[in-house]
């Protein structure tokens, strides 16, 4: 199963053992010579001026966030969560048409129709041990962050009909991935005892299925104070339910008295949509989100130049003791951004704030 993710995580051929961070010049492939290779770094004064709302299915249940239960997993390049309990297929198995997340329209449109991309997992990249300035493969005005958090979907046409995903396919085709970018930021004022979730779990979850209980609301029902209460609470619970899924891998490190170099799993329950509401939420000066698009590649060997990304502008707060938990396992798993071609094809797009949903 291992092995299985590794190649997973890699999307191609290439096996673990031959590449490294840092990349050194020294990966195979289009690493090398692409003409579209990713991560980039980002111009935040390009403007903003196309409305382009990505569609997204099943990741909320209207004013609410849909929770998932999945695999946490080290494969020793980075920590990779599933939504499934089988990291080869995709949420609800033989139905994951219908129960898996999924996103289109947006930068994913044609003129006639739109390309269909359902989730597989989550992956992070970061930096070290008490470092807020770097983590991050994607900068912006050559700035980088702590974390990034990256959700890989493959095309529909990839997809077999019990779910399982044909990623060698995919990482042939040129539109054959889409990748949703999200960064993090050390937020001073959070503490730094921030209780992982283990601690706090039933009355945690209880919390949220009361809210979920509610009476129906309308959007219109719901305030601009009470919907950012919502997203505050379901992104610090997702932060406190990493935190401690992370915990399970470094303890079972210490039990087999080795680094935390790869191995281990944990149970771990996300709100997915939960990242995506905050991240497209309207800032305090009520400005729209935006995030940046552009044609590029993977960002491990072989470097395909296949996925289609989204990076949004807005980061998501965090403690740095979060931050830290992920480095412990291992420091600096990210690739060095580079400057943008016209190969990338970069835009500056405008994203409404997702409401009831």
């Amino acid at each position: 199963m291992l092995a299985c993710l590794v190649l997973a995580i890699s999307l191609a051929t290439v096996s673990a053992s031959e590449w490294s961070y840092p990349e050194a010049g020294a990966w195979p492939g289009a690493c090398v010579d692409g003409l579209r290779q990713s991560p980039i770094d980002l111009d935040s004064s390009m403007e903003a001026t196309v409305h382009a709302d990505i569609k997204y299915r099943n990741y909320f249940n209207g004013v609410f966030n849909k929770h998932l239960k999945g695999k946490l997993i080290n494969n020793g390049h980075t920590v990779v969560w599933s939504p499934s309990m089988d990291p080869a297929k995709l949420h609800g198995g033989k139905s994951w048409k219908y129960k898996c997340p999924s996103i289109r329209d947006g930068p994913f449109g044609g003129e006639k129709w739109s390309h269909a991309y359902f989730l597989w997992q989550l992956h992070f990249h970061w930096g070290q041990v008490g470092e807020s300035d770097k983590g991050s493969e994607h900068t912006v005005d050559g700035k980088a962050y702590p974390l990034e958090m990256h959700m890989v979907h493959v095309e529909d046409r990839f997809i077999e009909a019990d779910g399982t995903v044909d990623i060698a396919a995919a990482a042939e085709d040129p539109h054959g991935l889409a990748v949703l970018g999200i960064f993090f930021w050390v937020d001073p004022k959070k503490t730094q005892n921030q209780m992982p979730l283990e601690k706090i779990d039933n009355a945690a979850w209880k919390f949220h299925h009361q809210k979920r209980a509610m009476k129906e609301e309308t959007d219109e029902e719901i305030t601009e104070e009470k919907r950012a209460e919502l997203e505050d609470n379901d992104h610090e619970l997702n932060m406190r339910s990493l935190h401690h899924g992370l915990n399970k891998l470094h303890k079972e490190s210490k039990l087999q008295k080795k680094r935390a170099v790869e191995g281990g799993e944990a149970m771990v329950k996300l709100n997915v949509g939960a990242f995506l509401r905050k991240a497209t939420s309207n800032g305090k000066d009520k400005t729209m989100s935006t995030y940046f698009t552009y044609k590029g590649s993977l960002t491990t060997p072989a470097c395909n130049e296949v996925v289609t990304w989204v990076v949004f502008a807005r980061a998501l707060p965090v403690a740095q003791v979060q931050i830290n938990s992920f480095a412990s396992l291992y420091p600096n798993n990210y690739r060095e951004a580079r400057a943008p071609t016209m190969d990338h094809a970069v835009q500056h797009l405008i994203h409404n704030q997702l409401g009831n949903h």
